[in-house]
């Protein structure tokens, strides 16, 4: 005889519940937007589809996290 338990709480509430991870934290309270107005056109390249901010973000989280190297 099998007994199915019902779930305590949904995928989505177990999501909202898990602590903010460290980079979460740091990039709630930084305001990205006069660094990234301040970058020359020249260098706004990179990968197509990408957000200036999120490109910035990311270095930002390869440096705190101490990876050495990208991958262009």
């Amino acid at each position: 005889m099998y007994i199915r338990q019902q779930c305590l709480y949904s995928f989505e509430d177990a999501l909202k519940m898990q602590a903010q991870t460290r980079l979460e934290k740091i990039f709630v309270t930084l305001d990205l937007t006069p660094f990234v107005a301040k970058i020359p056109i020249s260098y706004r390249g990179g990968p197509d589809g990408y957000d200036n901010q999120n490109k910035l973000r990311a270095v930002i989280a390869a440096k705190l996290e101490q990876i050495p190297t990208a991958k262009y």
